[in-house]
């Protein structure tokens, strides 16, 4: 579940930069899984992580306060 999720986080944070490499999501999320070397499966997590990205703000945690 923790690959999937850090699959869905690098759609998320290179959607702007996935966008412009095609036309379509599809083929350009199965070149990067190939490329990644990562079971062909994944590409649907990256374009996942893309769909997300429009609603997903991304907060760097190492620079977060807790607050008690």
């Amino acid at each position: 579940a923790r690959e999937k999720t850090m699959v869905h986080l690098f759609g998320i944070l290179y959607a702007q930069e996935i966008r412009e490499c095609g036309d379509s999501l599809t083929p350009t999320a199965q070149e990067i899984v190939q490329a990644a070397g990562i079971p062909p499966s994944y590409h649907m997590d990256v374009i996942r992580g893309l769909l997300l990205a429009e609603y997903v703000t991304v907060h760097d945690r190492r620079v977060s306060k807790w607050r008690a």
